[in-house]
């Protein structure tokens, strides 16, 4: 009995011991590893992580053109847009019988670029104006007019482009510089005029070019 407990004995001492030694063994290699720079966990995954660093977009949208993309055949920073209130209109008999010259000033102290386009002119809600024909004119209207002091642009009004008889009569019109601009001018006209088919030239910087050829 006593011989097979002490040769048990001697067998656990003998596994307990090879126990220890393989232990040992393990942890020496850990060790090295961590030594060598390995690691015990992996590697935190950094795919993806770089693409918010923008560095590949740009500023996102920190373009540097501004407003200069739109065209404006004006003179740059020079002058405001003439609207409707910055001028003084008065409306004259023209040269030619059955025309109206109208002329437009800019106000004390202002200083303006007027299109040179037709302005709108108004004889009624039902009674407005169409822009008499370009090609028909003596010789093109300039894109601008610098107007301020005594600077003059003209128009010539002609109410009754078709000679009718018979039609409306007006002693009044409204002016507009543009369709867009929502203020008006109330002119008082030289007299009674029949109106019908009314056209209106763009804005000339002469009484004489702004008249049409009559016919």
């Amino acid at each position: 009995m006593r011989s097979y407990l002490a040769a048990r004995s001697t067998r656990v001492v003998l596994a307990v011991t090879a126990t220890a030694a393989l232990a040992t063994g393990l942890t020496a290699c850990d060790d090295d590893d961590l030594a060598a720079g390995g690691s015990s966990t992996p590697a935190a995954s950094t795919t993806g992580g770089s693409g918010s660093s923008g560095s590949s977009g740009g500023s996102g949208g920190s373009s540097d053109k501004g407003g200069t993309d739109g065209g404006n055949t004006k003179e740059d920073g020079v002058e405001q847009s003439c609207g409707t209130n910055d001028l003084d209109f008065t409306v004259a008999n023209s040269d030619v019988t059955g025309y109206l010259l109208v002329s437009a000033k800019a106000k004390s102290g202002i200083s303006c670029q007027l299109a040179g386009s037709a302005p709108l002119v108004l004889f009624s809600s039902a009674e407005k104006t169409t822009a008499y024909p370009a090609e028909l004119m003596k010789k093109p209207a300039d894109d601008f007019l610098k107007l301020s002091g005594s600077t003059t642009a003209y128009a010539t009004l002609i109410p009754n482009t078709t000679r009718a008889e018979g039609t409306p009569e007006f002693k009044q019109v409204d002016i507009t510089v543009d369709a867009k601009d929502s203020h008006t001018a109330a002119l008082d006209l030289p007299g009674s005029y029949a109106v019908d088919d009314a056209a209106v030239t763009s804005w000339y910087s002469s009484a004489a070019d702004s008249t049409p050829d009559a016919n």
